[in-house]
């Protein structure tokens, strides 16, 4: 079903946008973790009562580097990965009709499943490259200021939850496409997480009820770090299971429609 020559195709096209979102990301979250010892000073030497009331909004002393990283550094590397993914999966699907070369879709001698499904299983690929290549300039800064707090539960998030969050952005991304008669510029793909990312910012910012229950119908609820990587956290199974429906349900939808589409050059 997993068409080698086509995958090995979209890996060469999109290696060098890959590496540039890996240092980008990574980078900064590398210089993130390098200021911790600093922020560490800065957050001791604050007044007790300006400390309470940065706690009110989650923004109090940090207890370890990985709760520093949390709160500072891993909600921009989600938003920035989302964008990511969420581009990934829609170019990756609309290419041929982007680049004006649809041919290839009727002339090679490839089912349109098979091709659906190499484009789908390389776009996972990139992320788990691109999560793995930022967890790794990140855990470079650990160690680099000698302080690897629980590197367990930070490869685990990053490879694991945080994975599961692009993974349904991408595949967001994908659906987008496919549902398109036509295919337009690929920023129309930052219809996805943007929104998703307000709606998420919105439900904790207020405790009215018909704004908290914004968090349900966002990704960013069930993989939010400050929540994720403390040791006493409560998953949000009602939004990971939402999400969970809605992201297969598309795939599917976005399989089906993929088959029938007439493709335009």
């Amino acid at each position: 079903m997993i068409n080698r020559v086509i995958f090995m195709t979209e890996f060469r096209r999109s290696f060098k946008p890959l590496l540039g979102w890996i240092l980008g990301v990574g980078i900064t979250m590398l210089l993130i973790i390098l200021l911790y010892p600093l922020a560490k000073d800065i957050y001791q030497n604050l007044p007790t009562e300006l400390l309470d009331f940065m706690e009110q909004f989650g923004g109090g002393l940090p207890d370890d580097v990985l709760e520093y990283f949390a709160t500072e550094g891993a909600m921009i590397m989600q938003i920035c990965g989302a964008i990511y993914a969420s581009l990934l999966g829609y170019q990756t699907i609309s290419r041929e009709e982007r680049e004006k070369t649809v041919d290839h879709i009727y002339v090679l001698p490839l089912s349109r499943t098979s091709f659906f499904f190499s484009k789908l299983i390389f776009v996972y690929v990139q992320i788990m490259l691109f999560s793995l290549g930022v967890s790794l300039l990140t855990a470079l800064g650990f160690l680099i200021i000698n302080d690897f707090a629980r590197p367990g539960i930070f490869f685990l998030f990053m490879m694991g939850m945080n994975n599961v969050l692009l993974f349904m952005i991408a595949s967001l991304g994908v659906a987008l496409a496919c549902f398109n008669k036509k295919a337009p510029k690929s920023m129309l793909a930052l219809a996805i997480p943007l929104p998703l990312y307000v709606f998420y910012t919105l439900s904790t910012l207020t405790d009215k009820p018909i704004w908290k229950n914004f968090k349900y119908v966002t990704p960013f609820t069930f993989s939010d770090p400050i929540e994720l990587l403390k040791s006493d956290f409560q998953f949000e199974w009602i939004s990971f299971s939402i999400f969970l429906v809605l992201t297969v349900s598309l795939l599917v939808i976005s399989f089906i429609l993929y088959r029938k589409k007439e493709f335009v050059s």
